[in-house]
């Protein structure tokens, strides 16, 4: 599975804009990218914690 699958957000994103991206994906992760790179993951957990 490629990043293209999951949502992604920008690392200056709202906690809103990453539970809109995990509905969207239906997946419970969203992975921060910045740029091309990785700066992170938030999962479903991270949130509900």
């Amino acid at each position: 599975m490629s990043a293209d699958n999951y949502g992604c957000i920008k690392p200056d994103s709202k906690i809103r804009d990453v539970m809109q991206a995990m509905t969207a994906t239906g997946f419970k992760i969203c992975l921060v990218m910045d740029g091309e790179d990785l700066a992170g993951v938030i999962t479903d957990g991270d949130l509900r914690r």
